[in-house]
């Protein structure tokens, strides 16, 4: 297998990509937020019903961590995307060999071997390439013609049973 494409990569294409890369993390972020705004609002009912109303006092921290998350998962991504832009400007060059991916950028150049990435997510968009829980890279797949995704599915398909054999 040897594959090579090249594309430039826009703002929705990164926010999409990360999105779908990180969407266990965000659904644990949600949760996290209901729980806290469910703990806040049985705080407030107690000391409602109590007869210590300072009590409503311990209720605004859960509301208010719960608040930071939501900023943080919503308007905080956003800006980190606006951030990390500048890094993916120009054309980006991807090779994909049995050795490993070469991605070239005006920017950087990078030769990785497929034993960093412990978890390879084929989507029909996307490939992403997780190192760990929060660094993924992410190969666009839109550019390769039918007889490259074939081939790229039957590799990532190898890739993944030798991993779960060994």
């Amino acid at each position: 297998m040897h594959i090579t494409t090249s594309y430039q990569i826009s703002y929705d294409d990164l926010r999409r990509g990360m999105v779908l890369a990180h969407r266990g993390r965000r659904r644990f972020l949600w949760v996290c937020t209901g729980i806290l705004v469910i703990c806040a609002g049985l705080m407030a009912v107690g000391a409602a019903m109590g007869d210590e109303p300072w009590f409503y006092l311990l209720a605004v921290w859960p509301l208010t961590m719960a608040a930071l998350w939501a900023y943080r998962l919503t308007l905080g991504t956003s800006r980190s995307f606006q951030k990390a832009m500048p890094a993916f400007a120009g054309t980006t060059e991807v090779t994909l060999t049995p050795e490993g991916i070469r991605i070239h950028r005006p920017t950087t150049t990078a030769e990785l071997a497929w034993s960093l990435f412990p978890k390879i997510e084929d989507t029909p968009d996307h490939l992403f390439l997780h190192q760990d829980k929060r660094v993924v890279t992410m190969i666009l797949k839109r550019h390769l013609t039918a007889e490259q995704r074939a081939e790229l599915a039957d590799f990532v398909s190898s890739v993944s049973r030798t991993r779960a054999a060994a």
